[in-house]
C-alpha cells in the first residue's frame, strides 16, 4: 500500500496565557508556522493541493480559519483548505486526515496543523440576541466552554484528572515530580539549543523576535509546587503546578506522496507507518491513549519495545503517569524534552506541536521510530506512528 511522508514541520514559540503571542490571532500564528515549514521542505509550493488546520476555539476567529492561516503564510488562493475541531487531538488529526487524503490518491502534498490563540478566545452571551426581561445573566468563558469542559457530564476536565490520581494511586508528590521533570527537560533542551530547529521566531508587539517558549521554569521546586492549592477539588491532588497551561501557539508540517518523496529523497523525512483512534466513555478520556496506542501497535505489527521515543501530551500530570504505567512505558524514552507542564498546551495547535517535537528529537538522537499520542475530551485519543528515513 502507498505511503504517505512527512517531508518538514515548524512551529511557533508557545506563548503563556495573555502573554507576548496574544496580540496575535491563531491564524496569523499558524501563517508563521506553514510559511516555515514550506520553506524547510525546499519544494515547490505549487504542488500543495490542500490545507487543513486544526483549531478548537474558533468563536470570533472569522469565516474559515485554515484559510486565514493559509493566505497568512502567502500560499497560493487556489489551494483549499479545511478546518478540523477534535478537541486536544485536532492537530494531530488533521495530520491523520492528509495521510489518508494522500493514500487515496486525491493529493500529492498537503499542509497539516494546528493553531490556537486562547488568549484571543471570547466570553459569551447566551441569550443576548433575543435579549431578557430579568434579572442577571452569565458571561460564559469560551475557552471553558468550548475546550475544558465536558459536554456530557457538564464536569471540568481537571475533575476527570482528580479522578485519574484518585483511581490509579497517584499522589500529589508523584504529580509534583513529574511537572518538575518536564520543566527540568524543557529548560535542558533549550539550553542545549534543542527546539532551535523546530521554532520559527515570531515578532512580539514591539517587533523584537519570540524565539523560545515562555513556560519552562528553571526556579521550578517541589517546595514551590507544594504550597499551591488543589485546583478542582479542596481535597484533591491536581493544581495549577500539576496541570497543562492556557497557551498560544501554531504548528504545521507538509505531508508527501510516495512519488512526491522520491523526488526530494536527498533530505530526511518520515514516513507515516499508521495512525489510531480510541474511543471510550468521555470520563474515561485520559486514559484513552494507551487503547489508542496499543490498536496502533496492533496494525502495525510493533510492539512497545521498539518504539524509541514516545510524545504523550501532557494535559495533566496525574493523566501522563496513569497513561505511561499502564503501557509499562519506560520513562526515558517518554517526552524527552518536556511536555504541555512546561511548555503549555494551547488546545488547537497541541497534537501538531508533539509530533514536530518528535520528530526533531528522533533526527537529534538519531532515532528509528516514534509515536504521538494525545487524549482529547469526549473520551478519544488519537495516535500516529513515524520511521525517520
Amino acid at each position: 500500500m502507498a505511503s504517505s511522508w512527512i517531508l518538514s514541520g515548524s512551529r511557533t514559540p508557545i506563548g503563556r496565557f495573555l502573554g507576548d503571542l496574544a496580540h496575535l490571532p491563531a491564524p496569523q500564528l499558524a501563517g508563521y508556522a506553514i510559511r516555515s515549514a514550506v520553506e524547510r521542505a525546499r519544494i515547490d509550493e505549487d504542488l500543495i493541493g490542500e490545507v487543513i488546520m486544526g483549531e478548537v476555539l474558533s468563536a470570533g476567529v472569522g469565516q474559515a480559519p485554515a484559510r486565514q492561516a493559509a493566505r497568512f503564510a502567502n500560499l497560493s488562493d487556489s489551494i483549499g483548505c479545511s478546518t478540523v475541531n477534535k478537541v486536544c487531538g485536532s492537530g494531530l488529526y488533521s495530520v491523520m486526515l492528509a495521510d489518508r487524503a494522500i493514500r487515496s490518491g486525491d493529493h500529492s502534498l498537503i499542509v497539516s496543523g494546528g493553531m490556537e490563540s486562547m488568549s484571543q478566545a471570547p466570553h459569551l452571551l447566551r441569550g443576548g440576541r433575543a435579549g431578557w426581561k430579568y434579572g442577571s445573566q452569565p458571561l460564559l468563558d469560551a475557552i471553558e466552554v468550548d475546550g475544558l469542559r465536558c459536554a456530557h457530564r457538564c464536569e471540568l476536565m481537571g475533575v476527570y484528572a482528580e479522578n485519574v490520581a484518585r483511581s490509579h494511586g497517584i499522589d500529589r508528590t508523584t504529580q509534583d515530580g513529574w511537572a518538575i521533570r518536564s520543566h527540568q527537560k524543557a529548560i535542558e533542551a533549550q539550553q542545549s539549543n534543542s527546539f532551535v530547529d523546530e521554532i520559527v521566531p515570531i515578532p512580539s508587539i514591539n517587533e523584537s523576535l519570540i524565539r523560545i517558549d515562555a513556560g519552562p521554569r528553571a526556579d521550578s521546586t517541589l517546595e514551590r509546587l507544594a504550597k499551591l492549592k488543589p485546583a478542582f477539588d479542596s481535597s484533591g491532588s491536581v493544581t495549577a503546578g500539576n496541570s497543562s497551561t492556557l497557551s498560544d501557539g501554531a504548528a504545521a508540517v507538509l505531508v508527501a506522496s510516495d512519488s512526491l518523496r522520491q523526488r526530494y529523497s536527498n533530505q530526511p523525512a518520515f514516513r507515516i507507518v499508521g495512525t489510531s483512534v480510541h474511543a471510550a466513555k468521555p470520563e474515561e478520556l485520559f486514559l484513552a491513549p494507551v487503547g489508542a496506542i496499543e490498536k496502533l501497535l496492533r496494525t502495525t505489527g510493533r510492539t512497545l519495545e521498539e518504539i524509541d521515543l514516545v510524545e504523550l501530551n501532557e494535559a495533566f500530570a496525574s493523566q501522563t503517569i496513569a497513561c505511561m504505567q499502564m503501557l509499562h512505558l519506560d520513562p526515558d524514552r517518554l517526552n524527552v524534552h518536556g511536555g504541555a507542564l512546561a511548555l503549555g498546551h494551547p488546545i488547537g495547535c497541541s497534537g501538531t506541536r508533539v509530533l514536530v517535537t518528535l520528530m526533531h528529537a528522533m533526527q537529534k538522537y538519531g532515532k528509528s521510530l516514534g509515536i504521538a499520542s494525545l487524549c482529547l475530551g469526549g473520551g478519544e485519543a488519537v495516535a500516529m506512528m513515524i520511521e525517520l528515513h
